[in-house]
């Protein structure tokens, strides 16, 4: 992959097309493609995202295919970069074998730039293709925001199993087993002396379980959310009295679970608790950002205002409504970005891009290491315009 700046030639390693596994919505280095773009504003980055529940997503590839063909018109460099990326893409897709659980596909490619990625996904995104001056991120942001991290433990007594999750995706697991003597005879013991041992026993059993459950946590690089334990009978409960305040605190939800569950649905159910646990939170931040904005506190609303900041690297969380597009335009070379349609920077004179702002200003937040949180429905944040950002300071 390659990025022309200041007249110079600059290599940014990576590999190309991905090796054919499930890579977790978190693990997909999202940064890294806010972080590329043309700065010529040249058409020349694909983004397609496909629904592979849908029946119809070949018949749409084939459509926004020729669609944006045709609308690159004469410009003959990019025309002919848009027909070989989409080849390469097409092809590579096709030889990636499907995998289990897989309902979707991000595909990023660039002829001109060699840059290709492809990342088969767990859950489903809706059918995009977009021509651009850098990869089309809003659609991975907003998976990756709807579906964080978070720790299931199923216990039933003498097992528990671990499960470290990414939108509903095993990204590692730890089973552990003790007898703690529940179905043995005491033999010659005294009754005193039996309960105590098994006593011991148990919450050695929890101990063991507590410490591999904080390993699974502290060797992930991205953030693990929360930790749902499952199970039938009281185990469950006892489990939660045994963990340490690090664990205890992260505990949000301890749910009765039949033995006979299956796996599959035991994460399903897990992880739709997870989801709506992410969509209350967003709503909290639309009250943090409501109140900061009564108080004069650092945060501000308007896109005009929202891309200034995210484009000066002050934004610590932004907040978007979903469904919204504001359209604009962007000069790749001076970053420019403002409302309306202008073939040439009013600032620098070059050429630019026609943009959804919201996506540019996703990508300034990602790149100074931001947040990015969605929010499905405010009628507060909609009367805002579609967009508020809580500051890391005050301006």
């Amino acid at each position: 992959m390659w990025s022309i700046e200041g007249g110079t030639e600059k290599k940014i390693e990576g590999d190309t097309i991905n090796s054919p596994k499930m890579k977790p919505i978190q693990d997909i280095d999202i940064r890294e493609l806010a972080e590329i773009y043309d700065q010529e504003s040249r058409d020349t980055f694909l983004s397609i995202y496909i629904s592979l529940t849908d029946r119809n997503w070949k018949r749409f590839l084939e459509s926004r295919y020729n669609a944006c063909f045709k609308a690159l018109g004469d410009r003959k460099e990019v025309r002919a970069n848009l027909e070989t990326s989409y080849e390469k893409l097409i092809e590579q897709m096709e030889k990636i074998p499907h995998l289990p659980d897989e309902r979707g596909l991000a595909l990023f490619g660039s002829q001109i730039y060699d840059f290709y990625r492809i990342y088969p996904l767990s859950v489903e995104p809706s059918n995009t293709f977009v021509v651009d001056s850098s990869p089309f991120i809003k659609p991975l942001a907003l998976l990756r925001d709807e579906w964080e991290q978070f720790l299931l433990t199923y216990i039933d007594g003498t097992n528990a199993s671990i499960y470290l999750l990414g939108a509903r995706q095993i990204k590692d697991r730890k089973e552990l087993e003790k007898d703690i003597m529940g179905r043995h005879k005491k033999g010659g013991w005294s009754q005193m002396r039996f309960n105590r041992i098994r006593k011991g026993s148990i919450k050695h059993f929890y101990t063991d379980l507590s410490s591999d459950m904080s390993t699974l946590i502290e060797k992930e690089r991205n953030p693990v959310v929360s930790i749902v334990i499952a199970g039938p009978g009281n185990a469950k409960k006892e489990l939660e009295e045994h963990l340490p305040a690090s664990l205890k605190g992260m505990v949000s939800h301890v749910i009765d679970v039949d033995s006979h569950t299956g796996l599959q649905d035991l994460i399903a159910s897990a992880s739709e608790i997870i989801h709506q646990d992410e969509k209350d939170a967003s709503m909290d931040s639309v009250r943090y950002l409501e109140k900061l904005i009564l108080k004069d506190g650092p945060a501000i609303y308007g896109i005009d205002e929202v891309i200034n900041a995210s484009r000066s690297g002050i934004v610590e969380k932004l907040l978007v409504l979903k469904d919204t597009g504001i359209p604009g335009w962007i000069c790749e070379k001076c970053q420019a970005v403002e409302k309306g349609g202008k073939t040439k920077c009013p600032y620098c004179g070059r050429g630019t891009s026609q943009v959804e702002m919201l996506e540019e200003a996703i990508e300034f937040v990602l790149r100074s290491e931001g947040e990015v949180e969605f929010v499905d429905e405010s009628p507060y944040l909609e009367g805002l315009g579609g967009i508020g950002a809580i500051l890391r300071y005050r301006i």
